[in-house]
Formats: structure tokens, C-alpha cells, sequence
């Protein structure tokens, strides 16, 4: 029964797998199942972007089952054409989805008794090459392993299905017409009593649909010697500039055109035009909030003003003063023992730890990576 499993622990996930796999040759279940591969139980693991896993794990492959063979399918094009003559010696084919999309001619010819596909949700745009390849494998059985089924759109989980049982759900056009528009339509703020009726028996009857499919498990469910997640909150005072700047933006038209899109007004043209404005004010005010150097470029209105007073205070407008989250970045990392002034270079590294900072956006993480190298050996970000 081709299906879903959604876990939120990628280990788990792929060796309950390799382990099923695993039985199901110990058991010569390959011999008794039709297939055009030379007898031979196959499988095609289909892995994410990231190849760096390959390697670790087809070692745990070798290591903890006793009867898959694997062969890790990459290389460039003369390699892997060497490597489709040796396929044939092994059960168990591993391969990444940039690789099965080149050499779709070589997947799409054979019939596999498994395909697998890791991070299966990368397949969730069905209109893309890629999708269109990974569903041109055929498959006795095909499994989804994805932490994340539905990302943003109920219409990612077309796609999906559209790869486990091609025409489960319907065709695209269908899908929408029966599920993704009414769903999305009952989440507007302006819909109806009626089309909020609509959404939620549309939602109740994809669940009926595909629930039977999906198979969830939690960290928590198979992982037990794990603690619990502790989530601390730290809450920071803004630096004078940041006060400075936020009041600025208070008084600015952009905060008035803000306002009149929450409040709403009679003027239709205005309220759309205020609109366009709300995301970009949550913008500019998250990084002022991050670092005050993220605003503060030359068509800034308060630029030179501000330029003018740091030279004054001799103060770069890079310094982790103007920072509040670096400052508490910075203490939480002494907390931790991350950075201690005075603690020797050989101890350093014998009791060395490490953090991982996390940015959402692009700029902003470049933009504090320059920062915290402007201070020196004490910050590394990610």
C-alpha cells in the first residue's frame, strides 16, 4: 500500500525503513514478486539536495543489515554510466534527486519492487522537471518520508499522492476545484458564512481521504532517553539608536499608512495602497530591531544625522552596543561557556562548545556574520 510517513526525526524514519527492507530480502520476498530486474530485489532511495549523508549512511547500511547490498549511484556521467552496468549486483540503489532526474531514462526503464523517496515533500510542485521525472518510476511500492507533508498549500499534497497513486485525489484541475479552492477561500478574512462552511466539509473530507495513508510519529514517540526541548525566551531593552530609529518610523508617513490599512477607510485606492505598506514597515522594523546597520544606508532620511552623532561619540555604527540582541547573544555565550575571557587556548579547545545562530533571512545572517566578526574570535553564526 503506497503511503506517507511524517516524522519529525529523519533518523528514525530511514532506518525503520532500511530494517523493513531488510526483512522483506531475508525472507526471499524479493524472489516472489514479479519484477524485470534480473530477479533481484531493488530499491531506488531517492535522498534530498544534501549529499552529504550518502556516505554515513551506507556505512550504518553495511553495519546494521545483513542483507541489503547497497550502491551509491552518483558521480558524473561517464562514471554513472559504468555504475548502470553494476547495478544489477545489488538489491538496494541509492541515489539523489538531481541525479535520478538526469538519468530518468535509466530509473524509468527498470521496475522497481521499492521506491523511497526521502524528504519526499521536495516533489510538492508537480509542475516542476524534477517532479515530472520522480513520477516516471515505476514501483510495486512507493513511500513518502517528509517531516513536512503540507507546507504552505493544500495543493502540495497533490502532488504527493499524485507520485504514491496517480489519480487518487484526481487531476490537479479536480483536486482544486473539489479541495484547494474552497479551502483556501474559507481562510480569507472576507469570506462568508457559506464558504467557511464549505472549507471546513472540504478539509473534513480530505482527511477521510488520505489519513489512511499517512503514518505520523513524533520524536518523542521513538526516541525516549532524549530530554524534553527548553525553550527560553530572552527579552532585550532596544539600544538608544534602536529607540531612536523605532520612534523615527512613528512618526513617519509609512506608520500613518500602517494604521489606515488596520483601521480601514472609506477611500478603496488608498486602503490598497496603505496595504502594500504593512509588510514592508514589519520589515524594516524587524531589522531595525536585529541591528540598526540593516536600515541605515545612505537614502536613509536620518542617515546623516545619526552618522554624524556616532562620529561624534566615536562610535562605529557596527558596534555590538547598538545591538541589543547581540549584546544578550554575547552574555548568553559567556553563560555558556563560550568565548570566557581569561581561559587558556588549550583549554578552549579541550572543553571547546559550540552554538548554532539561526537567521531566517539571507541578508540578515551575511549581515551579522559581518558583525560579529567585527568583534572579534568570540562569535561564530550559522
Amino acid at each position: 500500500m503506497p503511503s506517507t510517513l511524517t516524522t519529525s526525526n529523519s533518523l528514525y524514519r530511514s532506518m525503520l525503513n532500511f530494517a523493513h527492507i531488510n526483512r522483506k530480502v531475508s525472507t526471499g520476498w524479493h524472489s516472489s514478486t514479479s519484477t524485470s530486474y534480473m530477479g533481484f530485489y531493488v530499491m531506488t532511495w531517492v535522498w534530498g539536495r544534501h549529499c552529504n549523508p550518502f556516505a554515513s549512511w551506507l556505512r550504518i547500511i553495511f553495519v546494521s543489515t545483513k542483507y541489503l547490498n547497497p550502491l551509491h549511484y552518483t558521480g558524473p556521467p561517464t562514471e554513472r554510466i559504468k555504475l548502470q552496468g553494476r547495478a544489477r549486483r545489488h538489491n538496494l540503489i541509492v541515489a539523489s534527486y538531481d541525479i535520478v532526474r538526469n538519468d530518468i531514462d535509466f530509473f524509468g526503464a527498470i521496475r522497481w519492487n521499492y521506491c523511497i523517496l526521502d524528504e519526499g515533500h521536495i516533489i510538492k510542485n508537480g509542475r516542476t522537471k524534477l517532479a515530472r521525472a520522480i513520477k516516471q518510476l515505476r514501483a510495486n511500492h512507493r513511500l513518502i518520508l517528509t517531516g513536512t507533508p503540507i507546507q504552505n498549500n493544500v495543493l502540495d499534497l497533490w502532488s504527493l499522492f499524485d507520485f504514491l497513486m496517480p489519480g487518487f485525489l484526481g487531476t490537479e484541475k479536480q483536486f482544486v476545484a473539489r479541495y484547494s479552492r474552497p479551502i483556501l477561500q474559507s481562510r480569507d478574512a472576507k469570506s462568508s458564512s457559506k464558504e467557511q462552511e464549505a472549507g471546513v466539509l472540504a478539509m473534513e473530507s480530505l482527511h477521510r481521504q488520505v489519513l489512511p495513508f499517512l503514518l505520523r510519529r513524533m520524536k518523542d514517540d521513538v526516541l525516549q532517553d532524549l530530554p524534553p526541548k527548553i525553550i527560553q525566551d530572552y527579552y532585550c531593552e532596544l539600544s538608544p539608536l534602536q529607540v531612536q530609529l523605532y520612534e523615527d518610523f512613528a512618526k513617519s508617513r509609512a506608520k500613518q499608512a500602517v494604521d489606515d490599512s488596520v483601521v480601514g477607510t472609506s477611500d478603496e485606492n488608498i486602503n490598497v495602497h496603505a496595504t502594500s505598506h504593512v509588510f514592508q514597515a514589519l520589515q524594516y522594523l524587524r531589522k531595525v530591531c536585529n541591528h540598526p546597520k540593516l536600515v541605515l544606508n545612505t537614502h536613509h532620511p536620518e542617515y546623516e544625522r545619526i552618522m554624524h552623532s556616532l562620529q561624534q561619540n566615536n562610535t562605529p555604527l557596527s558596534d555590538i552596543s547598538h545591538a541589543a540582541k547581540l549584546r544578550s547573544l554575547k552574555q548568553l555565550l559567556f553563560d555558556c561557556g563560550i568565548g570566557t575571557a581569561g581561559q587558556a587556548e588549550q583549554e578552549q579547545v579541550v572543553h571547546a562548545h559550540r552554538a548554532l545562530i539561526l537567521a531566517s533571512a539571507r541578508r540578515d545572517r551575511l549581515s551579522r556574520n559581518k558583525l560579529c566578526m567585527l568583534t572579534g574570535p568570540l562569535f561564530s553564526a550559522s
